[in-house]
């Protein structure tokens, strides 16, 4: 990726396969799309508009040498994003949620059947080929397995109750604002990276980040009262809490880019049961507070 880097925006970076560099205190990052340029144009304007009215910071898709957003290499285009580097907080989210938010607005819709959909899915594609794809004679084969089919069920669970949602309370997502495909940790580039933006309940978000340890149960209760959800929103949340995206994501990296992740599933392994001591307490305070439906094996 460095010639190509060079090649199509003038940047010099000192990893051959790099695609993501820092520079004069911006973070840039090549990300795969399937948008063309109009869409990117669109797409360019709409975190600029955000950038100004929250942050005032910088960010942008950065042209290329033919004067282009985008580059179609292969299957996909590539896009160069760049974003400054400044310091996030839970209230810069909050404001970012607020600041977009629709009720009810069928022109910014977002469905529940859509999420099932693309949780099938993935599921479907972590049991039937990323799984089988792990070598039986590697070492931590046997814990690797656990771990993974511990994963699944869980997943079916969350599927489970993202369908109980359905049937108790329709297929709508009332409150749609900019969230993120994911929200790994608070920092500015996932915050503003335009290809990371999603229409959705603003609760995706404090999933996310409440799976990877960013927030705990004091920290997530303090946020969905700034919310003032109702109980379909807390079992959104409370559904997307128990799906293992962070650990699909890890999985589809080790498929698709073949890297080695036996470190990063032993740390999952080792953190299974205080994560989910967390994910009882939290869910009993979501039955006492908000009235979701109770799953039995998380009641103790």
């Amino acid at each position: 990726m460095q010639t190509y880097i060079y090649d199509h925006y003038g940047y010099v970076v000192d990893d051959d396969y790099a695609k993501a560099f820092t520079y004069r205190g911006y973070d840039f990052k090549l990300e795969s799309h399937d948008k063309n340029e109009m869409e990117l144009s669109s797409l360019r304007e709409l975190v600029r508009d955000i950038n100004r009215t929250l942050f005032q910071e910088g960010v942008d898709i950065i042209e290329n040498t033919m004067g282009l957003l985008g580059c179609v290499e292969e299957s996909s285009s590539i896009s160069l994003v760049g974003v400054k580097k400044f310091k996030v907080t839970i209230n810069d989210l909050n404001r970012m949620h607020k600041e977009y938010l629709t009720i009810g607005d069928k022109s910014y819709s977002s469905t529940l059947l859509e999420t099932k959909i693309l949780w099938e899915t993935k599921i479907d594609l972590i049991e039937n080929t990323i799984l089988p794809s792990f070598d039986k004679s590697m070492e931590y084969y046997n814990l690797i397995y656990s771990v993974i089919s511990y994963a699944i069920g869980l997943a079916e669970n969350a599927l489970t109750y993202l369908n109980d949602i359905i049937i108790d309370y329709g297929s709508d997502v009332r409150k749609v604002t900019i969230a993120h495909k994911r929200l790994y940790s608070l920092n500015s580039f996932d915050l503003l990276n335009p290809f990371n933006l999603v229409l959705d309940s603003p609760m995706r978000d404090i999933a996310e980040l409440y799976k990877s340890d960013a927030l705990n149960n004091a920290d997530l209760i303090k946020e969905i009262e700034k919310y003032k959800i109702d109980t379909k929103e807390a079992m959104i949340l409370f559904s997307r809490i128990l799906f293992p995206s962070n650990l699909f994501d890890l999985l589809e990296d080790y498929y698709i880019e073949k890297r080695r992740i036996e470190e990063e599933i032993i740390t999952y392994y080792y953190h299974i049961n205080k994560k989910m001591k967390e994910i009882s307490s939290l869910h009993q305070f979501l039955i006492n507070n908000f009235g979701i439906r109770p799953i039995e094996w998380l009641i103790y």
